[in-house]
């Protein structure tokens, strides 16, 4: 598992999404969604794909939010857990790193 956090960051809200072969339609979300971050907002995403898979997806999707404020955090699990496990661990590192209760 890898963690990219900052435990320094600030935020005021988070999208959690967990993928799965996202490639094509993970950037084309973040860049739907984007007119709608704010500075204080983070996007976490849990993704279970192949590692060359996950670092494609995460390249893409930093490539739409070059412009942006917002933080883009990626969980990579190294084999496929599902969606329910996904978002939980989305959730508990949320709230373990940003002190949100």
């Amino acid at each position: 598992m890898q963690l990219r956090f900052n435990i320094d960051d600030q935020v005021n809200s988070v999208i959690v999404i967990p993928a799965y072969n996202e490639l094509e339609s993970l950037p084309n979300l973040i860049y739907k969604l984007k007119k709608h971050f704010s500075i204080n907002d983070a996007i976490l995403i849990v993704d279970d794909s192949s590692f060359e898979i996950y670092e494609k997806t995460e390249l893409e999707c930093r490539k739409v939010l070059t412009d942006q404020k917002s933080k883009l955090y990626f969980i990579h699990n190294s084999v496929k857990n599902g969606r329910g496990n996904a978002v939980r661990r989305e959730i508990s590192a949320a709230i373990k790193t940003f002190n949100l209760n």
